[in-house]
């Protein structure tokens, strides 16, 4: 029996909260995963990598603007979505459909490049003034009327500059106000969690909410409708077709380098790592040493003993490697 058939056809093309908590989580790591592949070449290439990997949020930004534009475009949802076999709708339908406009996709693609990349800039610059002030960056922070705070950090030495003073009390201003609206965002992503996992409503996260757009499940219809729009398309030719190819092979390749990414972060923290790295390499063996060449030879036949020349009776090998017969070695010993 199909899975949804007993469902309300509204129902049905629900996801539910585990199908977007997964594409949440796959867009998170995309950025992480670039960036421990960037550092692991840069630390091979130095002269050209490390100059993209100070500027990996901006690199990373663009390439995600390419990627999220084309696949907005294209299959109406972001790329993580539509991995998932999701797509983004309008909840007010505009000419009888619930397909995004030119306005939507704009607006998604602000929502999907723009705020992560601010979001990170401003944790960034929450730590890096933290560290500079002296501070925590987990700190006590509500205690923000208190003069024990406010006096806690003290000024630069020497300021040369009123500016000097108003930066510095701009910067304290700022450790003190983006912990609370940090937390306030987190947490209002947190209860239209809860809220679309008790189908309280339709929205998932307050950015959908104000861009008034759901998440949905693709249908049989609306893959009906790609593909219709896919072969009325004009062919493309060159670098467009090309592009092409290589943003529709994303759709694979950048879950398996994430996969392979955090593969290889897992098996360098494994006991059979750390022995490999330890392990110290068999030394080679020594040259072996010539004979005398005034010295007494050995009996070309292996079978005779050097000391007797007779048969060997009895075989003894000596420390030196050489067999000799048994009563023979015992009598010169």
């Amino acid at each position: 029996m199909d899975l949804f058939s007993t469902l309300h056809p509204s129902q049905a093309s629900t996801p539910s909260i585990f199908e977007l908590v997964a594409q949440e989580q796959l867009h998170n790591l995309l950025s992480p995963a670039l960036r421990s592949v960037l550092a692991s070449y840069a630390i091979r290439y130095p002269r050209y990598l490390l100059r993209v990997l100070q500027y990996h949020d901006e690199i990373f930004a663009l390439l995600m603007l390419v990627v999220q534009r084309h696949y907005l475009r294209t299959s109406k949802a972001s790329f993580a979505e539509s991995f998932y076999g999701l797509k983004r709708a309008r909840t007010v339908r505009v000419h009888r459909s619930d397909d995004l406009t030119p306005s939507d996709v704009r607006k998604s693609l602000f929502c999907l490049v723009v705020v992560p990349y601010i979001k990170q800039q401003l944790h960034e610059l929450h730590r890096e003034w933290s560290t500079e002030l002296g501070t925590d960056v987990l700190g006590d922070d509500s205690d923000s009327g208190s003069e024990s705070d406010a006096e806690s950090v003290e000024l630069p030495a020497n300021p040369a500059t009123a500016a000097a003073r108003r930066r510095t009390k701009l910067k304290r201003l700022f450790l003190k106000v983006y912990p609370l609206v940090h937390f306030l965002y987190t947490g209002t992503h947190l209860i239209y969690q809860l809220l679309y996992m008790f189908d309280w409503t339709r929205y998932y996260s307050p950015l959908l909410h104000v861009l008034r757009v759901e998440v949905k499940r693709v249908t049989s219809a609306d893959m009906r409708a790609m593909q219709r729009l896919a072969a009325s398309a004009p062919p493309r030719t060159g670098f467009a077709a090309a592009g092409h190819v290589a943003l529709e092979a994303l759709k694979v390749g950048l879950p398996v380098a994430i996969f392979f990414s955090k593969f290889l972060d897992w098996f360098a923290t494994t006991d059979y790592a750390r022995q490999e790295r330890r392990r110290v390499p068999i030394p080679p063996p020594p040259p072996r040493v010539q004979p005398d060449p005034k010295g007494v030879p050995l009996p070309k036949d292996p079978r005779t003993c050097p000391l007797c020349c007779r048969a060997v009776t009895n075989a003894a090998a000596l420390p030196t490697g050489v067999v000799y017969c048994y009563p023979t070695a015992g009598c010169v010993r």
